[in-house]
């Protein structure tokens, strides 16, 4: 029962990220770019958009090595726009993720 429940948990907030990213990237491009702008870092190429709502449309990932991205230009929007700040992040992936965002420049939406 308990598995069960963590597994709905985890699934929720799936949804919900989901849902905000939609709405940010259909209503809020502005803050979307903006964003983007203030993002420090680089790609590391881990892999984090194959744990995300939109991994199966990503055919980049190497089939022996799911952390491997296999795309070195070229990007969906999706990945070049992951993450667009610190809520859009996987929580899975929080601990590597090399983008980041200076806590100035953070804003709580």
């Amino acid at each position: 029962m308990k598995k069960i429940i963590r597994t709905i948990i985890k699934e929720t907030g799936v949804i919900k990220r989901w849902l905000r990213r939609e709405y940010y990237i259909s209503f809020k491009s502005d803050y979307i770019r903006e964003q983007l702008r203030k993002r420090k870092g680089i790609c590391g190429k881990h892999g984090c958009c194959d744990l995300s709502i939109f991994h199966k449309s990503r055919r980049c990932l190497s089939k022996e090595d799911r952390t491997k991205c296999l795309r070195k230009s070229n990007l969906p929007i999706e990945c070049k726009i992951y993450p667009f700040d610190e809520k859009d992040k996987i929580p899975e992936t929080r601990s590597y993720c090399n983008f980041y965002w200076d806590k100035k420049d953070r804003k709580s939406n």
